[in-house]
């Protein structure tokens, strides 16, 4: 694409239709997603925090 792009310059915009159940937004309903259709997932959150308790 990047190719592409530096030939002619244009960009464009596409909006692409979803309904709610399509819509993945924790990275742990992906990656189950991912491993059900047989990718090699392992999923662990680490949490970070600025240090202030």
């Amino acid at each position: 694409m990047e190719a592409r792009l530096k030939e002619d310059g244009q960009i464009f915009d596409l909006w692409e239709h979803v309904d709610a159940n399509s819509v993945q937004t924790p990275p742990q309903e992906v990656y189950r997603c991912l491993e059900a259709e047989g990718f090699p997932i392992k999923y662990a959150r680490v949490p970070i925090i600025d240090g202030v308790i």
